[in-house]
């Protein structure tokens, strides 16, 4: 019995463990990812494009980091990861992710996006390093008010 469980973290902290995070994931899924893997980081990238508002957006969002996480095809960095996942899906962080909502602020995540899976499909791993680190940048300030 305690609080509310993924609420419990704040947004703060969510970004500040996925800017830890996930650009280092990147040489992984440089080595590792599959074609399969490009094609479902691709369909989660035309989700997103399409998506009628903004909760579908969010969703294909994360999928989409899910999926680039996941191509890194170690067990235990998907494992962590999930725990993102549900801090993800808190109350606290929909609620700041609603207020910061713009159709501007979608524009830039898509390209964002855009670039980060070309870099990755380019077996870049620098670039994508870099590239991730931009946009989880973009996020946090996005969020947080703060770069």
């Amino acid at each position: 019995p305690g609080g509310g469980g993924h609420d419990d973290f704040s947004p703060a902290d969510v970004m500040l463990v996925r800017r830890m995070f996930e650009p280092q994931v990147m040489p992984l899924v440089v080595a590792w990812a599959t074609a399969r893997d490009f094609a479902e980081m691709d369909r989660c990238l035309d989700g997103g494009d399409r998506a009628p508002g903004f909760e579908e957006f969010e969703q294909w969002d994360a999928a989409l980091h899910r999926t680039i996480v996941a191509a890194s095809r170690s067990p235990l960095l998907v494992r962590l990861y999930s725990q993102v996942e549900l801090a993800r899906r808190g109350r606290v962080w929909g609620d700041m992710k609603r207020r910061s909502a713009s159709p501007e602020h979608r524009a830039e995540y898509h390209r964002d996006h855009l670039e980060i899976v070309a870099a990755l499909k380019s077996r870049d791993a620098d670039t994508a390093m870099a590239a991730m680190r931009a946009h989880l940048a973009r996020v946090a300030g996005h969020l947080l008010g703060a770069e």
